[in-house]
């Protein structure tokens, strides 16, 4: 599984987003979906208390004045429903944590999907998959 460069985008974009926005929460990374109809979704996590911030909607196309068109399949379903992830994994900030604490932390995020394969994705970029 490979993110497109459009994704990698969108991702560094959100996670930059939610990590400057939410200093207080001393986040480690922010956990991502991209769903079949484009769009993504982040959330910020930290070591300690698991998800911390709301969910970031990242929809496939923006409208000129930089807000965020609405998709019409998001807004028709929901789009935290497992059955629409196709992609999913972590974008880690730095220190990155040890192996050991990133695999409990991918565990309390992802229970009901670790069966599929994800890729994590570190600050500068650096992906690796794991399953």
């Amino acid at each position: 599984m490979k993110l497109t460069e459009r994704q990698k985008l969108l991702l560094e974009s959100a996670s930059d987003w939610i990590q400057n926005n939410y200093p207080e929460a001393h986040l480690v990374g922010v956990a991502w979906w991209f769903f079949d109809c484009g769009c993504m979704t982040g959330m910020g996590f930290s070591l300690e208390a698991g998800v911390v911030t709301p969910a970031v909607r990242v929809d496939r196309a923006s409208v000129e004045d930089g807000a965020v068109a609405p998709c019409e399949k998001c807004l028709r379903d929901n789009p935290a429903q497992a059955n629409r992830v196709f992609t999913f994994g972590t974008a880690w900030f730095r220190p990155i944590p040890d192996s050991k604490t990133r695999d409990r932390l991918k565990k309390d995020l992802f229970s009901p999907l670790l069966e599929r394969e994800t890729v994590e994705m570190y600050q500068e970029g650096g992906l690796q998959i794991t399953h």
